[in-house]
């Protein structure tokens, strides 16, 4: 039987009901790496991942991960990649080159040629001129190597993507490449962008949650001092906080969960306070903003699936959501 707590309700499972807002998208979004999915079926991996219908899932060619390990992608095997999986894709991105533009456009083209309609990819330092062309032929461009390189909030940053949004207005859209910065997400238009920011709390122990009250994400640290200060936060979520300082509760697909759900809250804050972003000439496409949760886990991508059906259906929060035995990448 249901009891009255303090800042929620908790269930007979002993798991806060829900106080944020229904979710915003029809479906989860998640993105994966070619880098570390090459050599893996990927029709098996949504089966042992995730429930139909299956997340938004936007594939990025991982070329800046094969670049710092010094392993080239060949621009012909992940055309072969795509051309078998891309029934399964939302969008994919092209096999970009940072720091080389004219190899970069060049795999574009080779992708095309083969059939494929991949997301171009423009990257902070390059030439105007080289989304000026981008923008006069495609409707939905990807930004990339601006977070890191301008930082998340100077005003470096805000002046280059005032530019790019400029050039932009009216014609096409923009996926943010590691754009998590809330400033940078309110400030602007996007029509996606993604994350790796949302595995935080699980992986470092503190992290950025959402609070769908102030619409600020707040850094919480796990088994703090200070957790209490979190806890109506964490119930309106659904969660039991002491399930985070209790070492014996605790387990990482808690955090996992709470954090997937965090981040996919604020997704729904963006599409209330903008106006929904469409793709011009694909009807086909679902409206934007979308924050796509990366991560190369199968356990994770897939807590990431389940906490937004559980949400959506009103079950518990941790509903089918088991303590892992083992961390378990796709490659």
């Amino acid at each position: 039987m249901a009891t009255t707590k303090p800042g929620g309700l908790l269930t007979s499972q002993g798991q806060f009901s829900y106080k944020v807002p229904p979710p915003a998208l029809p479906r989860a979004a998640v993105l994966m790496s070619y880098w570390y999915m090459r050599d893996v079926d990927v029709g098996e991996f949504c089966r042992k991942a995730f429930t139909e219908p299956y997340p938004y899932i936007f594939c990025d060619s991982g070329a800046f991960t094969a670049f710092t390990q010094g392993k080239p992608i060949d621009v012909d095997a992940y055309a072969d990649f795509l051309h078998q999986w891309k029934h399964l894709f939302t969008a994919y991105a092209s096999l970009d080159v940072k720091g080389d533009v004219d190899a970069g456009l060049k795999n574009l083209a080779r992708l095309e040629s083969k059939g494929l309609r991949p997301l171009p990819v423009f990257h902070g330092g390059e030439p105007w001129s080289v989304l000026k062309d981008m923008i006069v032929d495609y409707s939905y461009i990807a930004l990339g190597g601006i977070a890191k390189a301008k930082g998340t909030d100077s005003t470096l940053l805000k002046r280059w993507l005032n530019h790019a949004f400029g050039l932009a207005s009216g014609k096409s859209v923009f996926h943010g490449f590691g754009i998590t910065s809330l400033s940078a997400l309110v400030g602007y238009p996007w029509y996606s962008a993604d994350s790796t920011t949302w595995l935080s709390l699980n992986r470092y122990g503190h992290g950025p949650i959402f609070d769908h009250r102030s619409h600020q994400f707040v850094e919480c640290w796990l088994r703090s001092k200070d957790w209490h200060n979190y806890s109506g936060m964490i119930r309106s979520y659904g969660f039991d906080p002491n399930l985070f300082h209790d070492p014996e509760k605790y387990h990482s697909s808690i955090a996992v969960a709470l954090s997937a759900r965090s981040f996919q809250t604020a997704n729904g804050y963006l599409r209330t306070i903008r106006s929904l972003v469409p793709i011009a000439g694909d009807t086909q496409a679902p409206l934007g903003p979308i924050i796509y949760l990366s991560d190369s886990t199968v356990k994770f991508l897939s807590i990431a699936d389940r906490t937004f059906k559980n949400w959506q259906t009103g079950r518990p929060a941790l509903d089918g959501i088991s303590r892992p035995e083992r961390k378990t990448h796709a490659q």
